[in-house]
This record gives C-alpha cells, structure tokens and sequence, in this order.
C-alpha cells in the first residue's frame, strides 16, 4: 500500500533503491531503473518540490489520490535529488 511507502517503488517498470533519505525540505535516493519506470516517493507534492535526476531538472507527473510525488525514469542508474523551494 502506497499509504505507508518508506522508499520510493516503481507504479510501472522495475527499480532497485540502494539509497533513500528524507528531511523535511530535502530528500536524496540513488536509484537503478531497470526498465523504464513510473516512480512512487513516500513525500506529498506540494507546488514547490523539484526532482533532479544526475542534475537535470525532471518533470513532476501529476499526483494520484494519494498526493505522492510521482516522476519518469528511463532505464538507467541515477543520483535523485528532491527539494522543496518556498513558493512566496
């Protein structure tokens, strides 16, 4: 259940996570896309959280009911960063 999600999961495709830390503005994964995935992170969306892939800034997809942050990978192997940035 997505409701109690400690580490980001794959919606669509398979990841493996070595690495997944959340702070309140921040959070960092390392993460192997085995296939082309949708991903799932346990950190609400607010307009605001940027998600970078290998320093390149990713698109955000749009949230399910759950409010989870939600992005697309291609296969490969990544350094995600997530930051909260106050939108005043």
């Amino acid at each position: 259940d997505a409701a109690v999600l400690n580490y980001p999961v794959a919606e669509e495709g398979k990841i493996e996570v070595s690495r997944f830390e959340k702070k309140t503005a921040f959070a960092s994964a390392q993460i192997n896309a085995l296939s082309d995935s949708l991903i799932v992170v346990p950190i609400a969306y607010f307009p605001g959280w940027t998600v970078m892939a290998n320093g390149k800034n990713i698109s955000v997809e749009k949230p399910l009911e759950q409010g989870l942050i939600r992005f697309k990978l291609p296969a490969g192997t990544y350094n995600i960063k997530f930051e909260f940035k106050d939108t005043s």
